[in-house]
């Protein structure tokens, strides 16, 4: 019985992985260019917070697959792990302590805490300590952040807005596949930004060919992007 049972769910989910690359597969596709845009960003960074940034792109690829294969809600909830767990690798990167006692399960990471205006990676404070010609571009990349951190959360605590949006049955929903890829891609760039205020200077991002690619394709219309670059 428990055979049959999850040759069904194969099936099905098969099914719609057809279905997925048959009718999106540029939507899906655009997320895992950025994935890649995260991995030659990640690959740079030495110091231990990179283990949570491995792991978040780990999720992410979970991620495409759940959404891939119709299981939408679980796609939601990873896209948020992966979103909580890049932020909490860039917070933690300027505070070690927090770092050390969250790694000992002695306290816990906040999300709110992470992106308050006042103190938080976005924040005016923060970006000018690490890249301050991009801190007028950073509230558009948090508003973001935000809002899909939110509407992800609201698929993990079975918030009837968002879990009426699924079939109970498992098949292809063309609506929920396209929300999903747009907060995907959303949250990507939101992470990539967010390593360039934190690293781009640290790791001479503009002397790396394959980073510069990688920004040029991302932020090249953002004026301090292009002053680094040379193009201004």
């Amino acid at each position: 019985m428990l055979y049959e049972h999850l040759n069904k769910i194969t099936d099905s989910s098969n099914a719609v992985i057809s279905r997925t690359i048959e009718t999106n597969r540029e939507g899906l596709g655009k997320v895992t260019l950025v994935d890649s845009d995260l991995g030659t960003f990640v690959s740079k960074i030495t110091g231990p917070e990179r283990a949570q940034f491995e792991v978040a792109r780990e999720n992410l690829a979970r991620a495409i697959y759940f959404a891939a294969a119709g299981f939408y809600s679980q796609a939601f909830s990873s896209l948020r792990l992966c979103l909580e767990l890049s932020f909490a690798g860039v917070y933690f990167s300027a505070n070690e302590y927090k770092r050390r006692r969250w790694v000992s399960d002695k306290e816990d990471f906040s999300w709110s805490n992470t992106l308050a205006p006042e103190k938080g990676v976005f924040s005016t404070e923060f970006v000018n300590e690490f890249y301050a010609e991009l801190s007028d571009e950073a509230r558009r990349y948090a508003d973001d952040a935000l809002s899909i951190y939110r509407d992800c959360s609201q698929f993990i605590h079975g918030k009837e807005v968002a879990t009426k949006k699924i079939s109970k049955e498992l098949t292809f929903q063309e609506d929920v596949l396209t929300e999903w890829s747009d907060s995907a891609l959303r949250a990507g760039n939101a992470i990539l930004f967010l390593l360039l205020v934190r690293y781009g200077k640290e790791i001479g991002v503009y002397g790396d060919q394959a980073l510069v690619d990688v920004i040029q394709k991302k932020f090249g219309k953002i004026r301090a992007v292009r002053n680094g670059l040379g193009m201004e």
